[in-house]
């Protein structure tokens, strides 16, 4: 049985708006791709989201997406089997704002877990700022969807935040502090430590994290003018390279390679 039950009032966004805008973004790609070592295969994907945006005569905003695709999108070195795009719309979700509050109304965990996207969420999303801080919940009415929060406050360069869930009662606590060129975080999560340092010289990027269990990872990355090259690796010897160049017009191309003999080499272009 849920512990939190919420009454909601149907909205029907159909009447009285002044205006209403519909916009379609995404990206395509095609490329080359191998999974550990496979034979390369070529591939070819698209994702288009749709969005409508509107506001009603009393002030209040609307907007909603839904997303559908066809072919492979590559997502990192993630198997590309899994990157598959869904040829159908996917269920929108109602984004409702007024007065510096936003209420997010979908199907069954349509908004994700605030601590963790992996864990359950929830069909409610509330969410909005009072001067230097926010908050965001959600939840939903059936019993397999869970309930989060997280809040968040800065005060100049530091900046504390902290998310919660009832999914396994875990939370996590965040401090970080902003130097401009270096940024340090630190973050005690469901009983383990952990921090990072991020450093920036010019062209040039680091970022350093590791843990109270010995687990670390260490990420560089250089661009020069349309360039980029990135390196990362960790305590396990796992490692990945990759090179990107943008080619103007939103278009670009990128390849990589690391360590488990997974490698790509891609145009795409976005819209």
């Amino acid at each position: 049985m849920k512990k939190v039950l919420l009454a909601t009032t149907a909205l029907t966004l159909s009447a009285g708006f002044a205006s209403a805008d519909v916009s379609i973004s995404g990206s395509a790609e095609t490329g080359i791709h191998s999974t550990a070592g496979a034979d390369h295969i070529t591939y070819a994907g698209i994702d288009m989201n749709f969005a409508v945006t509107g506001a009603s005569d009393n002030g209040m905003s609307f907007s909603t997406t839904v997303d559908m695709g066809s072919g492979f999108i590559r997502d990192g070195f993630d198997p590309l089997a899994g990157d598959a795009q869904n040829a159908d719309f996917t269920g929108p979700t109602i984004t409702i704002g007024m007065d510096g509050f936003t209420v997010a109304l979908g199907g069954n965990a349509a908004n994700d877990n605030l601590y963790d996207d992996d864990l359950a969420g929830g069909g409610i999303s509330v969410s909005g700022a009072a001067g230097d801080a926010t908050f965001a919940v959600v939840t939903g009415l059936a019993d397999d969807e869970g309930t989060s929060a997280s809040l968040g406050y800065s005060v100049g360069a530091l900046g504390v935040s902290a998310a919660m869930t009832d999914v396994g009662d875990v939370s996590s606590f965040t401090v970080s502090y902003d130097m401009g060129d270096m940024g340090i975080s630190v973050t005690s999560d469901d009983g383990s430590s952990s921090a990072e340092i991020s450093y920036t010289a010019g062209a040039l990027s680091t970022t350093i994290e590791a843990d109270d269990d010995s687990d670390w990872d260490v990420t560089l990355a250089y661009a020069a003018g349309a360039a980029t090259v990135g390196f990362a690796t960790d305590e396990s010897d796992a490692w990945e390279a990759t090179v990107g160049y943008d080619l103007g017009g939103g278009a670009s191309f990128n390849a990589g390679v690391n360590e488990g003999e997974t490698s790509y080499a891609t145009v795409g272009f976005s819209f």
